[in-house]
């Protein structure tokens, strides 16, 4: 259920989203005044080349409606904002 992973995100002191992770990780150093830092310990330096067909693309986006409607909106909830703690 959206609502409730949506209230339980509402519990939590900090969230903190892949697509700008080292400048959350900036935001929550300064607010616990803390050397927090990102570090990349599996990282893979092969690039896998790869494309995937329109088809593919709507089948997933399908079957991940619910798991795309979630991010969305967390990401329009607590984007940007300060931590609170």
């Amino acid at each position: 259920d959206m609502e409730e992973a949506l209230e339980g995100l509402s519990n939590c002191s900090a969230v903190l989203f892949t697509d700008d992770f080292e400048k959350g990780v900036e935001n929550l150093s300064q607010a616990l005044n803390l050397p927090l830092s990102v570090t990349q310990e599996r990282r893979f330096n092969q690039r896998l080349s790869f494309e995937i067909s329109s088809d593919e693309i709507s089948f997933l986006t399908e079957k991940l409606a619910d798991e795309i409607s979630f991010y969305e909106q967390a990401k329009a909830n607590y984007h940007n904002l300060y931590f609170s703690f």
